[in-house]
């Protein structure tokens, strides 16, 4: 049986890749269009505007683009509008929805944000903000992360105990200049940071607290050393005096405390480490 396919039905197989193409950007510029200068998600009631603007807008501009002209042309429009509308409702749908689903999301986190905020602000501390809301410190600390605190010393000690028991702060870390990686981990009995540093050579395993004590500065002491080569092992706490170069003495955020234990506070520790590998070596 010979199928014969007019030229609007032609055309209209012709710009089905290029539905595809550019109904993203064009729900984009709807949704924006009926916003207006009002950042609130769309009400509900809006959607069958939105989208049957959608499909008309994309059918215009496609057709618009063929030298099909009068009938012919109008033709093909409605046929790209009722495909557009019966094969992209699902799609065009949840747009909608998603859109409308995260702003309320994020309007939701930006309240609870501002109530634990002011929490803060009234003198309360972690356990107390928990005790009442119900939340985790956890979430707390999330919830305040990008509020402005001011943090010194004291503060930044208790907080590096709290951040490590969230994903914010990594814990492991691998050096780019040099073939080796620490992992670090929070002793919450004892209040402080140990370390496990690996080398192809070496093995050091200590401690790094920053502020430990709620003094402006990160002590670092080695308590277990082991040869990779040679298999000698040193396996005694020594106290040896050392500090990083560096730690700062406050911040305003406790995304800037978790920006230093991301970045900086690793690569604080090459140098008190390399003189605890020699201190090491010179013993076994």
């Amino acid at each position: 049986m010979k199928i014969i396919i007019s030229e609007n039905q032609l055309g209209l197989i012709r710009r089905m890749s290029e539905v595809e193409r550019l109904i993203d950007p064009i729900m984009d510029d709807v949704y924006s269009y009926l916003q207006g200068s009002n950042p609130s998600p769309l009400e509900k009631r809006l959607y069958r505007v939105f989208e049957s603007t959608i499909a008309m807008k994309l059918a215009n501009e496609l057709a618009n683009k063929t030298k099909l002209i009068g009938d012919e042309k109008v033709t093909l429009r409605n046929q790209l509008q009722r495909y557009i509308t019966n094969e992209y409702y699902t799609k065009i749908r949840d747009y909608f929805n998603d859109r409308l689903e995260r702003t309320i999301t994020e309007s939701n986190y930006e309240k609870h944000s501002n109530l634990i905020y002011k929490m803060w602000d009234d003198g309360m501390d972690f356990y107390e903000i928990s005790d009442l809301t119900g939340l985790s410190i956890e979430q707390i600390i999330f919830l305040l992360k990008d509020k402005e605190i001011h943090i010194d010393c004291g503060l930044a000690y208790n907080l590096v105990g709290l951040l490590y028991r969230t994903n914010l702060v990594n814990k492991k870390y691998s050096f780019e200049n040099i073939s080796a990686n620490i992992e670090f981990s929070w002793d919450g009995f004892g209040g402080y940071t140990t370390f496990v540093y690996h080398d192809p050579s070496y093995k050091l395993v200590g401690f790094s607290t920053p502020y430990w004590n709620s003094d402006c500065e990160t002590p670092v002491d080695g308590s277990y050393f082991e040869d990779k080569e040679s298999d000698e092992y040193y396996d005694s706490y020594d106290n040896q005096g050392l500090t990083t170069s560096y730690t700062p003495q406050s911040f305003e955020s406790i995304s800037e405390l978790v920006d230093f234990l991301n970045n900086d506070y690793p690569k604080l520790l090459i140098e008190p480490i390399e003189k605890l590998l020699k201190y090491y070596k010179d013993r076994i």
